[in-house]
């Protein structure tokens, strides 16, 4: 028999956990970018319920990017194998009391508009004083629950997985959101 696949596979998750993703000199920048950028407006809909999303495009971002291009190299290259060639404009989210953000997916397979798609994304908690903000997938599989995550750690996975951020319950929730983009799954 030929596989085609791992037939013992190191774990069966598919997300992977970062530690200590920025310097403090990184935070910093991207505390100070998202505090002079202005809030998106219209976000407030049926999945996005009350919190405040910006999208981050300061030059002063361009060490950012590029870290983030080196660690996105790093685990795509230790979990996922996919085809990608960029990362796609930033975005930093607010979550205050009872904010939410309902069941969803980042992309689909195939975008007919577009012979790209984001296919990892990556979540990166900037605060850690609240509770609930829960992220969740949409499996239940053992080993599938993130949960809260330290500040300054990151969890990536396939942005065509569905999940959620829970409620807030007290405290704010703030996070980098990133996704890698490539070509369409074939």
């Amino acid at each position: 028999m030929i596989y085609l696949r791992n037939p013992d596979p190191v774990d069966e998750t598919w997300h992977h956990r970062v530690d200590d993703v920025f310097t403090e000199s990184q935070l910093a920048i991207i505390r100070s970018v998202a505090a002079r950028t202005p809030v998106e407006q219209g976000t407030g809909d049926a999945i996005r319920k009350g919190f405040q999303a910006r999208w981050l495009y300061d030059e002063q971002l361009k060490p950012i990017y590029e870290h983030l291009a080196t660690v996105f190299r790093m685990v795509n290259e230790h979990k996922f194998g996919f085809a990608i060639d960029f990362i796609a404009p930033l975005q930093h989210l607010t979550y205050t009391d009872q904010n939410e953000f309902d069941w969803h997916v980042d992309t689909g397979i195939k975008d007919p508009q577009s012979q790209q798609i984001r296919k990892i994304s990556c979540s990166i908690m900037l605060t850690d004083q609240y509770e609930g903000g829960e992220l969740t997938f949409a499996s239940v599989q053992q080993g599938w629950h993130v949960g809260k995550l330290p500040a300054n750690s990151a969890v990536f996975f396939p942005s065509f997985m569905p999940h959620t951020v829970t409620p807030i319950v007290t405290g704010t929730r703030e996070s980098l959101i990133a996704w890698a983009v490539g070509p369409y799954f074939q």
